[in-house]
């Protein structure tokens, strides 16, 4: 068995990091050199290689090939060394220099450094020989102390004696009291290694071990020096419950190693100008140690938009083959008041997110589109995006964000997709923001199964929906919606389209205007299948019309049956459809043309509630009274007059929405079309479509 580490060293830009051994280990313990110049191999033909070491001691260690460097491949500038037990001795950090001599002449490379970590048994030979050499030191000082006070009287009245002892007359009570703070601390020493002895591999660092020290001038730096710490002996991490930690600098943090319980604490970053509050970044990919996943869970973090800087950010500026900030868990963490929540950058996939909540921020989450090797999955489960200027920001074509169970609340856009994928699953979305897609790299939100409540009440002056791309909300529930009747809600030429969504208050919504190639509604019906293939009097009727069926062929290519009505000149007419209905509330629209123009106000639209009865038996309300006398009366007007004209062109006119709810009796909505004074003419009718809900 061996513990060997295999590193690329370049001459020209030196990059080792996060190599760690055994104290005390010996021949087991392996540094593999693939020697590089500017990126190319280094061939080391001929060359005496030594390994120079400067141990924590500062007692320096020289091995050659007769003492563990062997040369593996000169042409390829692949060599090792097996390090003996004198090389890690001693605890700490080692610093390691190369050099290469041929033909006379040496070049040494700059050094790089490892950390020894200290091992139980030889730990605990040295506590024992740190506690006995404190004792002979300690002893050593009684001894003098005892010796000046048996050369001095017992008690010393003397002026000058008594102001040099800072008027202690008699100097047995100096020493006992010195002797009894020594025996103490002394104490306090053993308690704690007993402590460490019985400790177990799996028991965390608790911050309050790690106090300020007096050189550190805010939290962060004690953090540091606790994170860092944990990475070197593979330790989790405990703050303090509920503790106020002012971080006045920058964090980072290794993920291939740690494991952070926050006890809900607060990390204050109000006061730090660095461009970010905590780095995230991983020595080993994906960050796994043994069966350890990096994970940081259940504290506040709280910033300031002023210092414009980020709160989590993940990976690196540039690409480091082989690295990856990936599969670690954020849990429970609850970041606001920074310019940026979180932000993906180079290196960083698969993390995953449990209950957090990025409010009050200028961009809760952004994904940028200029770094390498990021952006794969995204997950974030019941976490909650609220009162900020935007919630989500992605312009990366590889990028894809998953939301399950989240909420996207009062900000001024929700979702913007420049590029990539946004999907969404019973999700939650409220406020008068704004869906944005572009066209670039496949730009795609799908929102499935979600209840969406969009609150604009003027859609002239901000628009729900900004689309280029795509759009799509499948199997959704819109409520709270009161868009204008003339204005398109949508700004862009891209599509929107709604898939078995249901909703309340929202005909307008899901009917009208999403632009030209946008989905519309969730129920398309044609005349015929309304009425049946035949003229029946329990499905339409009209007064002073004749009513026929055009089987021309429909302008998009298909064969559909189409209404014409003929009224008579100056006669009153009208016109009535009634569709069966499923559900409480209704819309709908109609597709009309006419053979010439028809102003407005000439044709009156009206929705009443009915019931059909197709054997004209009379139908008794639930209060008694007699409603009707034949089968197609009409008991009560619904939404009121609506007033339109058509013109010779195939044009939708949508009607008013029953907000309603459909009474108990009702078994029908009635369509009642009426036109007056108006001269003998064509109206054409080939689609209605009915939105329920």
């Amino acid at each position: 068995m061996e513990n060997r580490y295999k590193i690329n060293y370049d001459l020209k830009n030196k990059t080792i990091s996060n190599i760690k051994f055994t104290q005390g280990d010996n021949g087991t313990s392996v540094i593999e050199v693939n020697l590089l110049d500017g990126g190319l191999v280094k061939d080391v033909e001929g060359q005496t290689i030594k390994f120079n070491f400067l141990r924590a001691d500062n007692n320096a260690v020289v091995q050659t090939s007769t003492t563990g460097v062997t040369i593996l491949d000169s042409t390829k500038g692949k060599f090792e060394c097996a390090l003996q037990s004198g090389t890690l001795a001693v605890a700490g950090l080692v610093k390691c220099e190369m050099s290469f001599t041929k033909d006379g002449k040496t070049l040494s490379t700059e050094s790089f450094t490892f950390m020894v970590s200290a091992s139980i048994g030889v730990l605990s030979i040295n506590y024992i020989s740190a506690i006995n050499s404190k004792l002979v030191e300690w002893q050593n000082e009684f001894n003098l102390m005892k010796a000046e006070y048996e050369a001095s009287t017992h008690e010393n009245t003397t002026v000058e004696i008594v102001n040099a002892r800072n008027g202690e007359v008699n100097l047995n009570t100096r020493l006992t009291k010195d002797k009894t703070a020594n025996t103490n601390a002394l104490s306090a020493i053993n308690d704690q290694l007993e402590n460490m002895a019985t400790q177990s591999p799996d028991d965390p660092y608790h911050a309050s071990d790690f106090p300020r020290l007096t050189s550190e001038t805010n939290d962060s730096l004690r953090l540091q020096r606790l994170f860092d710490k944990a990475i070197l002996d593979k330790k989790k991490v405990k703050l303090e419950q509920f503790k106020i930690y002012n971080c006045n600098t920058s964090l980072i943090l290794d993920m291939s190693y740690l494991d952070i319980d926050g006890s809900s604490a607060t990390l204050d970053f109000t006061n730090c100008s660095d461009a970010f509050a905590i780095r995230l970044l991983a020595s080993r990919s994906p960050s796994y140690y043994q069966s350890h996943i990096g994970r940081i869970q259940d504290f506040e973090m709280i910033g300031d938009k002023i210092n414009q800087n980020i709160a989590l950010l993940y990976g690196y500026d540039t690409e480091v083959v082989g690295l990856g900030v990936a599969h670690i868990d954020i849990d429970k963490i609850n970041i606001h008041g920074f310019f940026t929540g979180e932000e993906y950058r180079s290196n960083s996939y698969i993390v995953k997110h449990y209950s957090v909540e990025i409010w009050s921020c200028t961009c809760c989450v952004v994904m940028k589109e200029f770094f390498t090797d990021f952006g794969e999955n995204m997950f974030y489960d019941g976490c909650i995006f609220y009162n900020s200027d935007k919630c989500i920001y992605n312009e990366n074509s590889n990028g894809c964000f998953n939301f399950t169970g989240c909420s996207f609340d009062y900000s001024d856009i929700f979702l913007h997709c420049q590029g990539g994928k946004m999907f969404l699953t019973n999700c939650h979305i409220e406020g008068r923001g704004t869906f944005i897609v572009g066209t670039a790299n496949g730009a795609l939100i799908t929102i499935c199964n979600s209840w969406v409540i969009l609150l604009q009440t003027d859609i002239s002056i901000i628009k729900p929906f900004q689309v280029i791309g795509t759009l799509k909300f499948i199997d959704c529930f819109f409520a709270g919606c009161s868009f204008g009747q003339t204005e398109e809600c949508n700004s862009g030429t891209g599509l929107v389209t709604f898939t078995g969504s249901e909703g309340y208050a929202t005909f307008d919504l899901a009917h009208a205007r999403y632009g030209a190639n946008s989905a519309k509604v969730n129920k398309n019906i044609e005349i015929a299948s309304v009425w049946g293939t035949s003229i029946s009097q329990d499905k339409h009727t009209a007064v002073n019309a004749i009513v026929t069926y055009d089987n021309t062929t429909f302008e998009t290519g298909v064969n559909a049956i189409k209404f014409a009505k003929t009224y008579g000149g100056g006669s009153e007419s009208s016109f009535e459809i009634d569709i069966p209905l499923t559900s409480k509330r209704f819309g709908y629209r109609i597709r009309m043309k006419a053979t010439r123009e028809i102003p407005d106000a000439t044709l009156m639209f009206r929705n009443k509630w009915v019931s059909i009865i197709p054997n004209g038996e009379t139908n008794i309300a639930l209060d008694g009274t007699s409603k009707y006398l034949t089968n197609l009366i009409t008991n009560e007007m619904v939404t009121g007059e609506y007033n339109r004209g058509i013109t010779t062109e195939w044009s939708w006119i949508t009607c008013p929405t029953s907000q309603l709810i459909k009474p108990t009796w009702v078994t029908h909505n009635r369509l009642s079309i009426n036109a007056f004074n108006i001269d003998s003419n064509d109206i054409f009718i080939d689609r209605i479509e009915v939105y329920e809900f």
